[in-house]
């Protein structure tokens, strides 16, 4: 709650000159203000929407940049969940113990059941598996394709307490531009070859080149079974 600031350095790549070169935010909870090297640019007073700004005219080439963003949550007891009604129903966990095999929460109406849910722990991480975002990948230059890692056990289902460094590779006409896991508290650069999985999860940005084709994604780490995307990127009209 309050006010929080969030900074990111970097040098900007010489072929960016003369493109647009866009910040894209899905939302700042609740004002937000973003600054690049000390110029404030824009600013946005609804966490709901999105925005961007092309920053193109503020970057220095061949220098640090610095991007910061202002966050502020306004009255201090303003947060991002709606309150819940004092009297409205709520679910309490006092009394039951973790253990492995599954859970079933089944909630009724009196005596009537109208839904039930089923939660089941996994087992030990054996193998990666992945998830690519779009088959539409336009070789372009531009187009991205998000690939999503996760640590997975035997029966296929995510394993949230793996946290290995998981590496990548890429063959085709295609760049690893980019690598994340969510962590917000993790020092870890943004660019590079691997990355920490977090709640057994990672995610790699390729960026596609200027010729159609296959693409070869690896992921794989020392431990667990290393998993394969064959991926195509399309000719672009232009």
């Amino acid at each position: 709650m309050g006010i929080g600031w969030y900074r990111k350095s970097f040098v900007p790549d010489l072929s960016f000159k003369g493109k647009r070169v866009l910040l894209d935010f899905e939302g700042i909870m609740l004002y937000g203000d973003v600054w690049v090297n000390g110029e404030k640019l824009v600013g946005s007073d609804y966490g709901y929407l999105g925005f961007e700004t092309d920053i193109i005219n503020y970057i220095r080439f061949d220098k640090t940049n610095v991007i910061a963003v202002k966050t502020d949550t306004g009255e201090p007891d303003n947060c991002r969940w709606y309150n819940v009604p004092k009297k409205r129903n709520k679910i309490s966990w006092e009394g039951i113990k973790s253990q492995k095999d599954n859970i079933t929460a089944i909630a009724r109406d009196g005596h009537k059941e109208v839904v039930r849910h089923k939660l089941e722990t996994t087992g030990k991480a054996i193998a990666l598996q992945l998830q690519a975002d779009t088959e539409d990948w336009k070789a372009d230059e531009n187009d991205l394709q998000h690939i999503r890692i996760y640590a997975v056990d035997s029966k296929g289902r995510r394993v949230y307490d793996a946290e290995n460094t998981i590496h990548f590779s890429v063959t085709g006409d295609a760049t690893l531009i980019a690598v994340d896991n969510g962590n917000i508290y993790s020092d870890e650069q943004y660019t590079g070859d691997s990355r920490k999985l977090f709640k057994g999860s990672a995610l790699a940005i390729l960026r596609s080149g200027n010729k159609a084709g296959k693409i070869r994604f690896k992921a794989y780490t020392e431990g667990l079974k290393s998993a394969t995307l064959n991926l195509i990127t399309n000719i672009a009209v232009r």
